[in-house]
């Protein structure tokens, strides 16, 4: 498996722990494209591309695209993980975990909009999400250095 990661956000991502996430859920989900690039955006870039691919106003914590030729790409909004992990009683570098893997099902071919999907989905994110997440992806509020 090939993972490309990119950090244009202004966190520091551990880069290590991300990668080790997504081979040990592509073990468990091989329908994730052996090649993936995950790009970290603030806010603006990612409120951009949610309007431009998915015609909706604003932010989002995570997109997923997946291209030909086996190619993916999950595109991560740490400013919104943050407000979320805060939200729901948890660190930031959780909060990562879990959207990873959210995103990363959707590669798998989990929709949580089709009618139905939503138990499926959120039920499997938080099953991996138990046995997986071990690390912190990210950390709170920092500048990359």
């Amino acid at each position: 498996m090939k993972i490309e990661l990119t950090n244009q956000s202004g966190y520091i991502v551990c880069e290590e722990t991300v990668k080790s996430l997504v081979e040990q859920v592509r073990e468990k989900e091989p329908e994730i494209p052996e090649n993936l690039s995950i790009v970290f955006v603030d806010a603006e870039a990612i409120a951009e591309l949610n309007r431009k691919y998915y015609r909706r106003d604003g932010e989002t914590d995570v997109l997923a695209f997946d291209y030909e030729n086996n190619f993916a790409e999950i595109i991560l909004n740490p400013s919104r993980l943050e407000k979320q992990a805060k939200r729901l009683g948890h660190s930031v570098g959780y909060e990562a975990g879990a959207v990873l893997i959210h995103g990363l099902l959707h590669l798998a071919g989990y929709d949580h909009t089709e009618p139905g999907g939503e138990p499926e989905h959120f039920r499997r994110q938080r099953e991996l999400g138990e046995k997986l997440i071990t690390g912190e992806l990210l950390e709170a509020g920092e500048e990359k250095q």
